[in-house]
Order: structure tokens, then C-alpha cells, then sequence
């Protein structure tokens, strides 16, 4: 399993990899192996201690690949946790393959299509919901109260003045609501049947749970994988549901397709839900924690990864899983 995590940049304070689909940061009551401890492991091989201080800065889902930077001393954790939160000269961009509702995307003079998602989520147990988004009567805000009511425990009723209190945090059944911003760069389409497969570059400026998954969905673009928010997509609009009536239909569940994510409606679907799906975290810049190490550690770094000498920051572009590249190739 060691080999299967390559690893992009790597010196004596940090260490950046790319993360396979379906494995998880952290271990836990439930997973003892994840990527944290495979990679513990290959230093401490490597170490005279028994043990080496290893922490990911940050978190990916299981589900999600790509590039994350890890600490290999508390002094480079602390640093990078308070660089990481401050945004300041650093740089988060994902790669998805998504099924796209054709008027979701919004196409510019210059041949790329550009879009600002700005949205008030909040999370309970595995799931996140919109809470508001950047027009409270936009189509899928009336989803989006469906989806925060089976969440929160709340009626709709209750949930229909919320959008009255933003913007700002709002108490939601213990929970406050968190802003999330991602900026959809640009996308590469690409035919496929009905609908449209096509490849997003989104850039997030938040860190929320489950961001650019519920973003993504509320507005009609479904990661392909991402069951979770299946039934979130169905919602965005009548095309989807239509797109998607004979699957619905095989769950025998086609009359409930106007509902929320949960796993109620879909119980055959609850298995893929920790399943992987098609987003990467392609790059990654970020300040390094302890910048005069850079030029004198430049030997170690690797064929995918940039050192910025007069900001102090490190670039990293993760290449896409292997299982999964003969799809990641239909777009160049």
C-alpha cells in the first residue's frame, strides 16, 4: 500500500501527497489504516525513534484524491494550520468529472465558463446542506429547506424564515451555518448521451464540509460517485430527474425522487456512499513553514512539485489517480 501513495514534495518539516480515492487522513474507532499511518510508518523506517510525528494540515473526504500537505514537526503543524486558515498565498484547486444540467453552465466571451458559488451551509452527522444561496429565491433554496429539514430535525415551516437572518451565522438546531465560496474556474465539456460529462477546475476560498460536493449538486452538477448527494442533484431541476427516472424507478423510489439526501429514500445507496468518486485536489499552493529550509532542502524536491525562493511557498500539481485515468483522459 506504501507505493500506492506517491508522494509529491517532501523534506525535513513537510511532506505532500497524493492521496488514492477511499482512503481516509485520519485513523479512527472505525478505519485503523489511512494514510496518515501508511506514511508514518515509511518514515519511521527511516528514523533511529520508533515513532515519527506525522499530522495532515488539512483534511480530503475518503472519497477524494489528491494533493494534501502533512506536518512532520509541531512547530511546521502550527504554522501551516494558521497559513491554511488565513489564505493567505495559497491555493486550492480541484479537479471533478460531473454530469452537468446543460443550463447550469454559464459560458463567457473568452471560451471558458465562470461562476462565483457563494452559500450558507451547515453540517449534521455525515451530510451538509444549503441553508441559502447567494439569491434566497433561487429554485434550489426550496430544495435546499427539503434537504436542511431532514438534516436539522426542523420543520419547513420553521426553516422558511431562516433565509430572513442571513447573511451571517445562524443557530440551526445546535448547529450554525458556515459561509462556503468557490469560484468555478473554467470546464472542459464533453458529450455523453442525454446529458453532459464534463470537467470543472473549482477553486475554494473556504474550507467547508463537504463544499464543493453540496455546492455542486444544489446548483445541477453531480460528481460522478458522489451518492451521497445524488438525490440533492435530482432536486435542481426536472431535467435531472427526467434523466435519471429509470434508475429512480429501479429503486423503486421514483416517487420520492422530489426529496432530500438522505439515506432513507435510497437505503440501497447508503453502501456507495464511502465509496470513491471523481474529485481530485489538483493543486496545491501554500507558504512553507519554515522558508530559509527551501532552497537548502531543494534537492528533495519532486518532479511535481514548484518552490517559490522570494514568497517562501510551495506549488504542487497532483496527477489523477491511476485506476481511474482512462476517464480523466477524455479531456485534455
Amino acid at each position: 500500500m506504501e507505493t500506492s501513495i506517491p508522494v509529491l514534495y517532501e523534506d525535513r518539516h513537510i511532506l505532500v501527497a497524493n492521496k488514492p480515492p477511499g482512503l481516509v487522513c485520519h485513523e479512527d474507532e472505525i478505519h485503523t489504516f489511512s494514510l496518515r499511518s501508511v506514511l508514518q510508518q515509511r518514515i519511521a523506517k527511516q528514523r533511529t525513534t520508533a515513532t515519527a510525528f506525522l499530522t495532515p494540515a488539512h483534511r480530503l473526504d475518503r472519497g477524494t484524491s489528491g494533493a494534501i500537505v502533512l506536518a512532520k514537526t509541531s512547530k511546521a503543524l502550527s504554522r501551516l494550520t494558521k497559513s491554511l486558515s488565513s489564505k493567505e498565498n495559497t491555493q486550492k484547486s480541484y479537479h471533478c468529472l460531473v454530469i452537468a444540467r446543460p443550463d447550469a453552465l454559464n459560458k463567457t466571451s473568452e471560451g471558458e465558463w465562470k461562476d462565483l458559488w457563494e452559500d450558507y451551509l451547515v453540517k449534521k452527522d455525515h451530510y451538509a446542506a444549503v441553508v441559502s444561496g447567494p439569491n434566497s429565491l433561487s429554485k434550489h433554496t426550496e430544495v435546499a429547506k427539503k434537504a436542511l429539514s431532514q438534516v436539522t430535525g426542523l420543520t419547513q415551516s420553521k426553516i422558511s424564515h431562516l433565509k430572513q437572518m442571513l447573511p451571517g451565522d445562524i443557530p440551526v438546531s445546535g448547529a450554525l451555518s458556515q459561509k462556503a465560496k468557490s469560484k468555478l474556474y473554467h470546464c472542459i465539456e464533453e458529450a455523453v448521451s442525454q446529458g453532459r460529462l464534463v470537467k470543472l477546475q473549482v477553486d475554494i476560498e473556504t474550507g467547508r464540509y463537504h463544499q464543493i460536493r453540496v455546492q455542486a449538486a444544489s446548483r445541477g452538477f453531480w460528481i460522478l460517485g458522489d451518492w451521497r448527494y445524488f438525490t440533492l442533484f435530482l432536486n435542481s431541476s426536472t431535467w435531472a430527474k427526467k434523466l435519471f427516472a429509470p434508475f429512480c424507478a429501479q429503486l423503486k423510489a421514483s416517487s420520492s425522487c422530489a426529496s432530500t439526501n438522505t439515506d432513507q429514500l435510497y437505503p440501497e445507496l447508503a453502501p456507495l456512499y464511502s465509496k470513491p468518486f471523481y474529485l481530485h485536489a489538483k493543486t496545491l499552493r501554500f507558504p512553507h513553514p519554515v522558508p530559509s529550509r527551501i532552497e537548502e532542502d531543494h534537492h528533495l524536491i519532486k518532479s511535481f512539485a514548484h518552490a517559490d525562493y522570494e514568497l517562501g511557498s510551495i506549488t504542487t500539481v497532483a496527477p489523477y489517480p491511476e485506476d481511474d485515468l482512462a476517464l480523466w483522459r477524455l479531456f485534455r
